[in-house]
């Protein structure tokens, strides 16, 4: 099939700027120091270890090829200067300076035995001019190569043993005020004690292995860009979180610290909150969230078949707590907290459409799980009397005796228990009880087959979504004229077990209340 020529001006879009240049070590390493090549702050963690970078410096020795180092050109705003930051090579470059400087011993060498446990000062003089002679191949992405490209050249070349993932992308392709305000703003003080818990937010030493790979500050990011993605859309619906997403609120608020209104073109207007406001706006959302969650924050609260318990950190999670309360004054809620903790029990528990949105493909179902928290926010802050009563209840319940009402053992902590028609019980128990009666099928396929519709709610021509759709448009329907419908209308068997398993499933939700047998 013919290309059209639209292709060359796809490719002309795309094209890399760059050019190739021949530098040896000792030059290298003289701009290295000098700080004209720098390595930026998120490739500082990875670090060889000694033999790793005892090969290299024989592999140099030797005159065996070394990979081309890639710099990008980048101006410093202030000063106007040509700096050059590592886009790949950081560990060479930093294996060469550490050995000039006596860092290191090199050992574990397999063709130059003799030099084993040898610093560079012990080298002969021969070799030391040797070493520093040695030509390296530097490839320069010059500044004029479109900012998504150099997006897409630091994804390529970082998918070897090590790769950079997206957020340790962004730090280097967007380096600047926002992003400098986004690494301060991870050392928040109450941030920090709220990640806590979490093994993979731990901050480590410079050169052991971080598993974190700077998520907490992709998590801020990821509050910001909703937030005020939210503020600019003209559909009223959150933006979902995808990777691009990310990379484009960032490159937005990296023009708009330089101040480059000419750059921002049609969105001058946007995405113009001051990194105060935003600060203030983080800090505050904190505030709630300690107050609210007994030091569970973030995590899933999850029903499995003979426990209740709060799951690891849940991005999905994070975004409702913190958009949640983004609105909302510490006034608001601070004697609210205990029902709004307990409403999110619920809806963690029973809440089939709220679990699927923090469950599965969370990105795209952003605007239906905060719906969902909203709703019940609201509906606490409409009129908080119902729930008070029902969390008082439960507490005198669970305080005076802890036992199931339907399995009759004991409850061991109170965020298990429920409290449904006057009875104190597991949300295991519970959830056990309103599955679908399904004869002939075990726990753990009936627990599948729950999940299974579920996940069918999200397909808008599955049997539960019609019905849920029929509930919704019918408010006065009786269980015998939607059992009619479903047959006659949805072409469903009576025997095929999908009316009751459905509506048993929509029961949860709420969505039955009105019906009648």
């Amino acid at each position: 099939m013919p290309v059209s020529e639209q292709c060359l001006v796809q490719l002309q879009n795309v094209k890399v700027s760059q050019r190739t240049v021949n530098r040896n070590i000792k030059d290298l390493l003289r701009d290295f120091e000098s700080q004209e090549i720098t390595i930026p702050p998120y490739q500082r963690t990875f670090i060889w270890d000694v033999t790793t970078k005892s090969r290299f410096i024989e592999s140099i020795l030797m005159d065996i090829p070394i990979p081309p180092i890639f710099l990008l050109e980048k101006i410093e705003s202030q000063s106007g200067e040509v700096r050059y930051e590592v886009i790949d090579g950081a560990q060479r470059l930093n294996t060469l300076k550490a050995f000039k400087f006596g860092d290191f011993k090199i050992s574990n060498l397999l063709k130059l035995p003799d030099l084993n446990r040898t610093k560079y000062d012990d080298l002969p003089p021969a070799m030391r001019t040797i070493l520093l002679s040695r030509q390296l191949q530097i490839i320069i992405i010059e500044k004029t190569t479109n900012p998504d490209i150099q997006f897409e050249i630091f994804e390529r070349l970082n998918q070897g043993s090590v790769s950079l993932n997206a957020q340790e992308l962004r730090n280097c392709m967007f380096h600047g005020e926002f992003n400098d305000f986004l690494l301060n703003l991870r050392n928040n003080k109450l941030y920090r004690e709220l990640l806590k818990p979490f093994p993979k937010f731990k901050i480590v030493p410079l050169g052991k292995p971080d598993k974190n790979r700077f998520l907490d500050v992709e998590m801020i990011l990821r509050f910001f860009a909703l937030y005020e993605s939210f503020i600019v859309s003209d559909d009223g619906k959150f933006m979902p979180p995808t990777k691009d997403m990310l990379n484009f609120y960032m490159a937005m608020k990296s023009k708009r610290s330089m101040n480059n209104n000419v750059e921002l073109g049609k969105m001058s207007s946007a995405y113009s909150i001051s990194t105060e406001k935003l600060e203030s706006l983080f800090s505050k959302v904190l505030q709630i969230i300690k107050m609210t969650f007994k030091d569970n924050q973030f995590r899933r609260f999850k029903v499995k078949q003979d426990e209740a318990k709060f799951d690891s950190f849940n991005k999905a999670i994070f975004d409702i707590q913190l958009l949640g309360f983004a609105n909302l004054e510490i006034s608001d809620i601070q004697d609210k907290t205990e029902i709004i903790y307990e409403n999110f029990l619920d809806i963690s528990s029973y809440n089939s459409a709220f679990i699927d949105t923090v469950t599965y493909s969370t990105n795209q179902k952003i605007n239906e799980r905060i719906s969902i928290w909203n709703n019940a926010l609201n509906s606490i802050l409409k009129d908080q009397k119902p729930y008070i009563e029902k969390v008082m209840l439960k507490k005198n319940k669970f305080n005076n005796s802890p036992i199931c009402e339907y399995c009759n053992k004991s409850i061991n902590d109170i965020d298990e228990s429920d409290y449904i028609e006057k009875q104190l019980v597991h949300r295991c128990c519970h959830y056990k009880n309103i599955l679908p009666d399904m004869s002939g099928r075990n726990y753990n396929s009936d627990l599948w087959y729950l999940e299974q519709r579920r996940r069918s709610l999200s397909n808008p021509d599955s049997f539960p979504s019609k019905i849920k759709k029929y509930l919704m448009e019918n408010k006065e329907v009786t269980f015998g004229e939607l059992k009619r419908v479903s047959i006659e209308e949805f072409g469903y068997s009576e025997n095929s077990g999908s009316f009751s398993a459905s509506v048993k499933l929509l029961e949860v939700d709420g969505y039955t209340n009105s019906l009648s047998k």
